[in-house]
């Protein structure tokens, strides 16, 4: 969910110190039907009520003002914090070469980007999330279906452990934390599970590098396998106080070699209470839901213009979205588009049934004009084995395979980063890439 914050609240205006009343003779068409008459006693208690309003109206604003920037300040601390702990500069650079672990941190600056400020705090302040935090050896499963915000509950999730413990006085405390995605080939299988939180973990263990150093040693000419992995993650658990591990998106890795989502299958493998079990589909989402249209009705500029229908719009997306944000948030994209009022009528007259008839529309919706582009663009994202950069996109668009022939026109065929986002509305997304050059990633959205 994107995630905001509210903008700096503008300072209140004077309130003119003195109201002239006009008489009959100035104004007839104000003229009262009797007398009223306006004694000086009157207008100082009139002035002294208007000063006193000005003033609760300046303290209650600054007081919000204070309270957002204090929420701000507070989640970009933790946040920063979070990338303290699992920094693995430590690591030599040889080590981090060789393991190869993904960059789990970059999937999780994503989540943390779409979260509203109050998106999950019904499970972070929950009881069951409360007792998996204190007892030893607990387990919490949060299961729930496509585009109802999995990736984002789980930042939070991460977040809240990392506030919790910050300034504990427990030592040696381990945070460590995956996103399985389709995105990155390298972030959909156990393997690249296990390297990125034997790294993590290490990193935050004291003399951790040196037992890095004896896997290396013994596997430097290729990459330990799974079995070694697992065992050598065990050994470092151990080594710390206590270990808390989130993992979001368990359905998108492999089981042999085959991608799919199969709850039936994950949920025998856990072998899971339902004491231990959080689904999504609850009131606590739909009011997350429900607080993220509110913020985008009220700080989008292109939905601005409907305000009179804002409330209109808040409820038949509710009605609509049965606990799914990526609906939401698709058919908001669909709303600020509409240039005229019929748009929007046309629009919230036929919403989709659910989230697939959503692409189908977000698809039969492509300009003609780009529909080659835009199948070229979604064909590289799906088959590409790593993260593609805008840059690359954009090359790859520039050339020209008409006529058989593979030809780089970037004069002819050079689109702009926006160009290429418009035409893929809502098909794909960006973020930014946490490493020396900041570029830009783009992916299926």
């Amino acid at each position: 969910m994107p995630r905001g914050h509210p903008g700096t609240v503008g300072r209140v205006p004077e309130v003119p110190k003195r109201y002239h009343l006009k008489s009959e003779e100035s104004n007839p068409s104000c003229r009262p039907t009797g007398d009223l008459p306006v004694s000086g006693e009157y207008s100082r208690k009139l002035e002294e009520d208007i000063g006193e309003i000005r003033e609760n109206l300046s303290l209650a604003l600054n007081v919000i003002h204070l309270r957002n920037q204090t929420g701000l300040e507070n989640e970009i601390s933790q946040l920063k914090s979070l990338i303290k702990k699992t920094n693995t500069i430590q690591i030599s650079v040889e080590i981090r070469n060789w393991l190869k672990a993904p960059d789990a941190t970059i999937d999780h600056n994503v989540a943390c980007e779409k979260r509203h400020t109050s998106t999950g705090l019904w499970l972070v302040k929950g009881q069951k999330f409360q007792n998996w935090l204190i007892e030893p050896n607990s387990f919490l499963w949060i299961n729930g279906f496509a585009g109802c915000g999995k990736s984002v509950l789980c930042s939070t999730a991460i977040e809240a452990v990392q506030h919790t413990f910050c300034d504990s006085q427990q030592p040696s405390v381990g945070i460590g934390f995956f996103y399985f995605t389709f995105n990155d080939e390298a972030k959909t299988d156990c393997s690249g599970m296990l390297r990125a939180l034997l790294l993590q973990l290490s990193a935050q263990l004291d003399g951790g590098e040196n037992d890095l150093q004896g896997l290396y040693e013994q596997y430097k000419s290729g990459s330990p396998p799974v079995k070694v992995l697992l065992d050598f993650l065990r050994q470092t658990i151990c080594k710390l106080g206590a270990t808390y591990i989130l993992l979001d998106a368990l359905d998108e890795s492999p089981r042999d070699d085959k991608r799919d989502r199969n709850e039936v299958d994950i949920r025998n493998s856990l072998q899971t209470p339902s004491g231990q079990v959080i689904p999504m589909r609850n009131s606590e989402t739909d009011q997350d839901i429900q607080n993220f249209i509110s913020y985008q009705l009220s700080r989008d500029s292109k939905l601005q213009r409907w305000k009179s229908r804002h409330d209109e719009i808040q409820e038949r997306l509710m009605d609509k979205a049965q606990g799914v944000f990526r609906y939401v948030e698709c058919q908001l994209l669909a709303l600020k588009r509409a240039r005229i009022r019929n748009e929007v009528d046309r629009c919230l007259r036929s919403l989709p049934r659910d989230l697939n008839e959503t692409y189908d529309r977000m698809l039969c919706s492509v300009d003609e004009a780009y529909i080659e582009e835009v199948r070229l663009t979604l064909t590289l994202l799906c088959v590409s084995d790593r993260p593609v950069t805008m840059e690359q996109l954009t090359d790859a668009l520039a050339i020209d395979v008409s006529d058989n022939e593979l030809r780089l026109d970037r004069d002819g065929r050079s689109f702009s980063q926006d160009d290429i986002l418009d035409i893929c509305l809502g098909l794909i997304e960006t973020t930014m890439a946490q490493d020396s050059y900041s570029k830009q990633m783009v992916s299926i959205g």
